[in-house]
């Protein structure tokens, strides 16, 4: 009887527990905000894999269907663009694994502007230089340079991450 008493109290216990897990998982389940929110977060993930997928496709289009087609000059600004975009799609993937890992110093909003900062400055450097290559139009590459300067802050906002988190657990 005892032994029967006992069963019946672990597996109501068990059962208890269950419970309160199932419950406390229903109500801390993301809002729609907060899953927009995440899906913004993804998107960066998302997005630097298809830079780098743009970046090898435009890399192939330029080496051999453009190369022959085009001056020295624009070829070389060509393999400029696709080599910030491969460099820059890299780094904003790994940023996007960063932040969709869940792992709590990962969830920084520095890492986030970054990584969004990485795309926009990534999109306008180098889709301005490969427009003006591809449509024969000088003057786009006139938005190049805020490209490179957005670039440029992406990394320095990554460096402040950096430098936060390396003050951070040196502190403790």
């Amino acid at each position: 009887m005892f032994i029967q008493k006992y069963n019946y109290s672990a597996s109501r216990n068990l059962y208890l527990a269950f419970r309160m897990d199932s419950y406390l998982l229903r109500t801390n389940e993301p809002s729609n905000e907060q899953n927009l929110g995440r899906r913004g977060i993804k998107m960066i993930l998302l997005i630097g894999g298809v830079l780098g997928f743009i970046s090898v496709a435009f890399g192939a289009y330029a080496e051999h269907g453009l190369r022959e087609a085009i001056s020295e000059e624009h070829f070389r600004f060509l393999m400029t663009a696709v080599r910030y975009n491969q460099v820059h799609a890299v780094v904003t993937v790994a940023i996007g694994l960063c932040i969709t890992s869940g792992i709590r110093p990962l969830q920084s909003s520095l890492l986030h502007w970054s990584g969004k900062l990485f795309i926009l400055g990534t999109a306008l450097f180098s889709f301005s230089i490969y427009l003006s290559v591809v449509l024969n139009s000088p003057k786009l590459v006139n938005v190049t340079p805020f490209g490179g300067v957005i670039i440029m802050l992406a990394w320095i906002l990554l460096a402040i991450y950096g430098y936060k988190s390396l003050t951070q657990n040196h502190d403790r």
